[in-house]
């Protein structure tokens, strides 16, 4: 019930939310129902795939060379007091 609640009450602020931006502002914001839709047409597709796979590599990468930067950061800033010293105030944030 703690998922479930919450996800209904979102889902269904989206509907809302679509339905008078679309109506009253004649801008095109698409429903949950819609996307859902289309997600199921176009979403198992091997090129949709591909591209799915694409952006999770990215993202994969992406966060091993922050981990690898942050890394040589914390070696530099221990090992070095000028980083320490450069390098401070951005860590306390």
């Amino acid at each position: 019930m703690r998922i479930v609640l919450p996800l209904v009450f979102w889902i269904g602020l989206w509907e809302v939310l679509s339905l008078l931006i679309s109506d009253r502002l004649k801008l095109f914001l698409p429903g949950p129902i819609q996307v859902f839709e289309k997600w199921f047409t176009v979403g198992f597709t091997p090129t949709y795939l591909e591209m799915a796979g694409i952006t999770l590599l990215r993202i994969f990468i992406g966060f091993l060379l922050g981990i690898f930067v942050g890394f040589l950061l914390g070696l530099f800033t221990h090992g070095l007091k000028i980083m320490d010293y450069i390098f401070a105030p951005a860590m306390k944030i």
